[in-house]
């Protein structure tokens, strides 16, 4: 199941651009790629043995108009186990390209980071990184949908990297504030983030 909604992410990005070659042009209206904005997030994910929860914050900030500055950061716990609980913190910052065509916005963003993870008296932390590639659909003139996939490792965790697919939506309330919801998928479960953008 879980592969089956990977790929159908990874579909819905590949072939959002041949749809709207066939004559259909974007809604003139307004995304999130280009702009200046600070979003805090709710977080949510359902893994294969834990599920988090927490808050995480998004600053983007346009310095040309085909590149944004990105920086993310996160904190999230899982549910009582044996008595403890396992926390994650973790911060990004990376560069984010993007352009407008006739049927889209494509994108593609490189972020490096830092993990921090505990579980009672077990700790670790490591280098992270992760690339992604996606595309920015307006559907109206407030609301966008941006279904991206992309490739993400720790360098000091056991195991290797993992693919994902997100599905990011974007609805503008006014000039300043929006509500952003996000779907993630990977090999070891799914997410949700439910939060607000503040235009500046």
């Amino acid at each position: 199941m879980k592969t089956k909604l990977l790929l159908s992410a990874v579909g819905l990005a590949l072939c959002a651009p041949a749809a709207f070659a066939q004559g259909t042009r974007l809604t003139t209206g307004r995304g999130l790629n280009g702009t200046d904005y600070l979003s805090p997030t709710y977080l949510y994910s359902n893994g294969d043995t834990l599920d988090y929860s927490g808050v995480g914050f998004r600053l983007n900030k346009s310095f040309h108009p085909s590149f944004d500055l990105i920086a993310t950061t996160g904190f999230t716990r899982s549910q009582r186990v044996a008595g403890a609980r396992a926390d994650s913190r973790d911060f990004d910052a990376g560069v984010r390209w993007h352009t407008t065509t006739g049927w889209g916005r494509p994108f593609a963003e490189a972020t490096l980071g830092y993990n921090w993870w505990k579980y009672g008296a077990a700790r670790d932390n490591s280098f992270t990184y992760a690339l992604a590639t996606g595309v920015e659909l307006q559907l109206t003139d407030k609301f966008s949908l941006a279904p991206l996939v992309g490739y993400a490792d720790a360098t000091a965790y056991d195991g290797g990297g993992d693919f994902y697919g997100v599905l990011r939506t974007n609805l503008w309330l006014d000039d300043r504030w929006s509500i952003r919801v996000n779907f993630s998928f990977t090999n070891d479960g799914k997410g949700l983030g439910a939060g607000f953008a503040w235009a500046f």
